[in-house]
Formats: structure tokens, C-alpha cells, sequence
């Protein structure tokens, strides 16, 4: 049973490393730096550079929510394995 529990751990940590991998990715952004004393770019913004900016950070938000869940589910039945051993 220590076995079963060593490899849900693993995976668990495993699933826990992508889903921050895909957190990482998703709150990367492209657009240009704001500058603080104006409140306004430092570059030029596009609506278009905007738009692909946004679906590739919804894309990316899923993926982690997903792997996030996988982590978490993983972590549960470990826990609920660990309980119903030990009882």
C-alpha cells in the first residue's frame, strides 16, 4: 500500500509541476509595458496584438485549470487511500 501512495504522490507532484508550468505561460503577455508615472504604453497597442493576446492566454488558462484539477484529484485519492489504510 506504501507503494500505491508513493506513486499517487508522485504523479501528483508530477500533475502539480505541468499545471504550474501552464500558469507560467498563461500570465506571460506580449503587450507592451505601461508606464507608471502616465498610465499609458511605452509601446504601440494594436487591437489585433490585444485580441491574439487574449485567446492565447484563454487557451493557456485552460490547460493549467485542467492540470490543476488532474493535481488535485491525484492528491485526494492519495489522501482518501492514506486514510483507508490507516484506519
Amino acid at each position: 500500500m506504501k507503494t500505491v501512495l508513493l506513486v499517487l504522490n508522485l504523479v501528483g507532484a508530477a500533475l502539480s509541476l505541468l499545471s504550474a508550468w501552464h500558469w507560467y505561460r498563461s500570465a506571460r503577455t506580449t503587450l507592451p509595458a505601461i508606464d507608471a508615472s502616465t498610465g499609458k504604453p511605452k509601446g504601440p497597442v494594436e487591437i489585433l496584438i490585444i485580441n491574439k493576446t487574449l485567446v492565447e492566454g484563454a487557451a493557456a488558462n485552460k490547460l493549467a485549470a485542467g492540470w490543476t484539477a488532474a493535481a488535485t484529484l491525484t492528491f485526494a485519492l492519495s489522501a482518501i487511500v492514506g486514510a483507508v489504510n490507516g484506519s
